[in-house]
């Protein structure tokens, strides 16, 4: 029985593509496999227990993000209340980083870290022929009070070997019901990963593979979009890699294998700054790429250079620049509250916004488990002698955690909330802007085309229509 447990209420849920691979990786080896999806369904710990008794299970498979850790904690109690004797297999981002905590704090049998795919096989082959899990490679277990730590997996080489999630196990209505940036009406939309793995050393950043970044072919990617198409009628690809853009030849082959198969398909992916050029994006463009999420994080050098993001405020520029120009959305993601914030950079990160007319969330930089930042915070003493009590709150408060600057907690808090309100109120003036002169400018040309009369309609119509989208 594989879980997702829920990420949080009222909220669009993505596939999870990880536990789409965990299940048909088992399919393949011929075990029977059934998934409870808490997240889509947004069921209660109380309706997850009521699924695991109606449905039978021999193994619990569970995985999530480290932020899900209190909630899949005590989910995992509830299980082993239960059914003491079924055995809890946790893996992914919330038990990678953490495996001793891990094990220590919940009541798990075993941890998978990394990629969960062949270690999960394994797992499953040893418990089926009551064997131990002694020499599991990439995997942690309980031996009574002992903690046993098997050696790391290697990393899969081939990721085209692996088989497609197994979406036949999953809610696929919900996800696809789910709307993308642009329509609430638009559904169709579905989520890949083609990349494994990312290069690049932001200390803020945690990624549970490595490094080492492996690429699916292009042949392979376009084999599972068919599939999403001809069985579930996909119309929009969001791909979820952590840095999709890396191979610039690998994106214009994608680019022109989606134009010619699926020339009405449309798309969207992560990117950073340093690996765009007008040229690529125009291929996106032109492909169905709709949308590119930068991580940009600040518009202050000295900030940017403390995170190691690895990129210049001019970078950041240009590809904002360039995307618009040719058409695509740029939505990219900033941070307050990093170490060495000061009012200055955060100015700079909203003069920045208004100069491209955006409006993005400001986050607070937050220190995760495993990552450079949560070893430098814990130097600061930012972070509790206990740990867990730290990484419970995770997925619990949504302010502002740990105050890594030299402001008090109020400070940093109001500083974010006036950044956001002057960004909001640039883009409402904007907006204030576009109703006025849009109309003038659509009836001047209308009324050249159409007549006054017709023109006058036209214009009127267009005007009744965005004001309702903004409404």
């Amino acid at each position: 029985m594989l879980i997702n447990p829920i990420v949080r209420k009222n909220k669009r849920p993505l596939f999870p593509v990880g536990l789409g691979y965990i299940a048909s990786s088992l399919l393949k080896d011929g075990h029977e496999v059934r998934v409870i999806d808490a997240n889509a369904h947004e069921y209660s710990d109380k309706e997850i227990m009521r699924e695991l008794g109606r449905k039978g299970f021999d193994m619990v498979g569970i995985s999530g993000m480290v932020t899900i850790y209190g909630h899949v904690k005590r989910l995992i109690s509830r299980i082993k209340d239960a059914y003491p004797d079924k055995k809890v297999i946790v893996g992914g981002p919330i038990a990678t980083p953490i495996p001793r905590l891990f094990l220590n704090k919940t009541r798990s049998d075993a941890v998978v870290l990394g990629e969960g795919e062949e270690t999960m096989r394994e797992i499953a082959k040893n418990l089926e022929s009551n064997k131990s899990l002694r020499g599991v490679k990439g995997c942690w277990y309980k031996s009574g009070s002992r903690i046993i730590a098997n050696p790391p997996r290697e990393r899969i080489g081939d990721l085209d070997s692996l088989p497609f999630p197994a979406w036949e196990l999953f809610p696929m209505d919900i996800y696809l019901k789910r709307p993308v940036f642009w329509s609430e009406s638009f559904s169709g939309n579905m989520n890949i990963i083609t990349t494994r793995g990312c290069p690049y050393h932001c200390t803020f950043c945690y990624t549970s593979v490595g490094k080492t970044v492996k690429y699916r072919s292009i042949k392979n990617v376009m084999e599972e979009i068919k599939i999403l198409v001809d069985r579930y009628g996909v119309k929009f690809i969001s791909v979820l890699d952590e840095n999709f853009l890396l191979k610039r030849d690998r994106i214009m082959d994608f680019c022109a294998k989606l134009s010619k198969s699926y020339p009405d398909m449309k798309w969207g992916c992560a990117g950073r700054v340093n690996l765009v050029d007008r040229e690529l994006l125009k291929k996106m463009k032109d492909s169905g790429c709709v949308t590119i999420s930068y991580g940009i994080e600040s518009a202050n050098q000295d900030v940017l250079d403390k995170m190691k993001k690895g990129i210049t405020v001019e970078q950041a520029r240009n590809a904002m620049r360039m995307s618009q120009n040719v058409g695509i959305s740029a939505d990219p993601s900033f941070m307050v509250g990093s170490i060495g914030e000061t009012v200055e950079s955060v100015m700079d990160s909203v003069n920045f916004c208004r100069d491209f007319n955006i409006m993005p969330g400001f986050f607070f930089s937050t220190p995760l488990p495993g990552t450079e930042l949560y070893e430098k915070a814990k130097e600061m003493g930012k972070i509790p002698k206990d740990e867990e009590s730290y990484i419970e709150k995770l997925g619990e408060f949504s302010g502002m955690l740990v105050n890594l600057t030299g402001f008090s907690d109020e400070q940093m808090v109001r500083i974010k909330n006036e950044a956001e309100n002057i960004v909001r109120i640039h883009q409402m003036k904007s907006d204030m802007v576009s109703y006025i002169t849009a109309p003038v400018r659509n009836f001047a040309i209308y009324s050249r085309t159409y007549g006054i009369a017709a023109g006058f309609r036209r214009t009127m119509e267009i005007a009744k229509r965005e004001l309702g989208k903004r409404i």
